[in-house]
């Protein structure tokens, strides 16, 4: 059996030694800037990330073998489930195409596109002999976490990785030859000391295949592949600088065109505005009452939301130029730090919004959808549902819901924290909005998926993909399956194992699909790449 393990020739007693003298010298600094408030992140994750990236353990081989035994002895299945099946494929994610984002087989970003649906069209392995590949992005134990995984036009995957005391690189991977890189860029001269999702996590692709990044020194860029010569390069074929706008040091989590390629944008001190198509001037305006963003727009026509730590927004464009707040609804406090909630999912072709509300006043996570209409309501009015899921007192919504039609599929963050390797309730459950509108049923509640990584659906097998922490092992055992679910019934399908280590950590980032049954995720210094092994890999048309 093949142990892979991290390229780094240092001793670990020296490696320990080194990382203790870090961690003590970064700990005054982390904990100023977490009880400032500059970076949403629990001082637990960011000694975490102090920390370093962790070993890599053991990958899925593609013998076909029913067991693994891992580096500290522990067997584990391979495969658990029933592999090789067909799914019901669903139709089409029922969304307006958006003009000026790829679509949802490209990918939108973290999210999938603009509605925030996490919805895919590719499906995923079959489980036929899983075989596994890790890419590593920086050398040894540094630290950098790819974000969004973004299918480029030619076929390629592109990435932002955000590292540690670093400015966030734009990487190419070739996924014609094991996913190499191939091409790289630093998006800014400057870098932020912790990860934040200011540094490029909501990158996406626009409509020409190019991909949108801002960097922590408030220049948006876009970046477009030039293939001319033997090599791929990143080319940027546009700028546009916020600073001018924004206040010093401003972190700006997502930037994102409307249907009008009116660039919007948000910030973690309440500014909200957007880059006007026509004449590049900038349109902003700075929330009340002290409220702050951490988290991605959603965009239909005509409208744009924002959610933040007391309220839900719809924003419009002013004819003429300006910000128009079209109605503001007031959910209350969230114990969610910072305004570091889900990101608002559209469903139900935009007439409808949905995000999560944890509150002192609920053991449960609550499932919040409302109306999106723009005619005067009352908050009452306006309110669908606030419902409740999982169990109580063992129940938290951090992640962003997966949307289709008026169905939402919501996963358990209890016990999660990022990037800090602790035990979590296991939990995903379906919700759906009654056609009256008349309030939210939970159609199944499932317990034996443990993940912190949203969910995906895919329309080409109605299949719920998860990347989870395998349940039923030692708390120190960190084994890593790609983890599905039937949409309809809520049952299991399959699990297959990707690999161990906490290397293979995905905390909170994303798992996608790309062509030939592929998988591919964002963990700890690079990503992880899962498929049918080649001797018997099903051809799919």
């Amino acid at each position: 059996m093949t142990n892979v393990r991290s390229n780094n020739a240092r001793p670990k007693r020296f490696r320990r030694l080194a990382t203790g003298f870090i961690a003590a010298a970064l700990l005054f600094l982390a904990a100023s800037a977490y009880l400032s408030n500059v970076f949403p992140l629990p001082l637990r994750s960011i000694i975490a990330m102090v920390q370093g990236a962790g070993e890599l353990g053991v990958l899925a081989d593609g013998s076909g073998r029913t067991q693994v035994e891992l580096e500290d002895g522990t067997l584990v299945p391979t495969v658990i489930g029933t592999v090789n099946r067909a799914g019901n494929p669903l139709p089409k994610l029922p969304m307006p195409d958006h003009p000026f984002l790829r679509d949802e087989t490209a990918s939108g970003g973290v999210h999938s596109d603009a509605y925030n649906s996490a919805v895919i069209s590719l499906p995923g392995p079959r489980g036929i002999a899983p075989l596994a590949t890790y890419r590593e992005v920086l050398p040894g134990d540094e630290l950098a976490m790819c974000v969004p995984m973004l299918q480029m036009p030619n076929g390629h995957l592109a990435s932002t990785c955000v590292g540690m005391g670093r400015s966030t690189q734009l990487v190419l991977f070739d996924a014609n030859d094991d996913f190499k890189i191939i091409a790289r860029t630093e998006t800014a001269d400057e870098a932020l000391g912790f990860m934040q999702a200011g540094q490029g996590w909501y990158a996406a692709l626009d409509h020409k295949g190019r991909v949108n990044v801002l960097a922590p020194n408030l220049i948006f860029k876009v970046y477009a592949l030039d293939e001319r010569g033997e090599n791929p390069e990143w080319r940027v074929d546009a700028t546009h600088d916020l600073g001018a706008a924004l206040e010093p040091k401003e972190l700006v989590f997502d930037i994102r065109p409307d249907f009008e390629n009116n660039l919007w944008f948000s910030s973690g001190y309440g500014y909200v505005g957007y880059i006007d198509a026509s004449s590049d001037d900038i349109e902003r305006i700075k929330l009340p009452n002290g409220e702050r963003s951490g988290t991605a727009l959603s965009i239909t026509r005509g409208g744009v939301f924002m959610l933040t730590s007391k309220a839900l927004y719809r924003l419009e464009r002013a004819e003429g130029g300006g910000v128009i707040t079209r109605w503001r609804y007031a959910y209350g406090e969230s114990n969610s730090e910072n305004g570091d909630l889900t990101a608002p999912t559209l469903i139900d072709e935009g007439r409808l919004i949905a995000f999560g509300l944890n509150d002192d006043a609920s053991p449960h996570g609550r499932v919040v959808v409302v109306r999106t209409d723009a005619a005067n309501m009352s908050d009452e009015e306006r309110v669908i549902c606030k419902h409740r899921v999982f169990k109580a007192d063992k129940s938290f919504l951090d992640n962003s819901f997966t949307g289709y039609g008026k169905s939402l599929v919501v996963q358990n963050n209890y016990g999660g924290i990022f990037f800090d390797l602790v035990e979590y309730e296991p939990g995903t459950a379906r919700v759906d909005v009654r056609e009256d509108y008349s309030g939210c049923d939970t159609i199944w509640e499932d317990y034996t998926i443990s993940s912190q990584v949203p969910p995906r659906l895919s329309t080409a097998d109605a299949f719920i993909y998860q990347y989870a922490r395998r349940m039923g092992t030692d708390k120190n055992t960190h084994a890593w399956y790609l983890s599905t679910l039937e949409y309809e019934t809520g049952k299991p399908v399959y699990d297959l194992f990707i690999g161990s280590g906490k290397r293979l950590d995905n905390p909170m980032l994303s798992v996608d699909m790309m062509p030939g049954r592929v998988m591919v995720a964002g963990v700890r210094n690079g990503i992880v790449v899962l498929r049918d092994g080649v001797s018997q890999a099903v051809n799919d048309q």
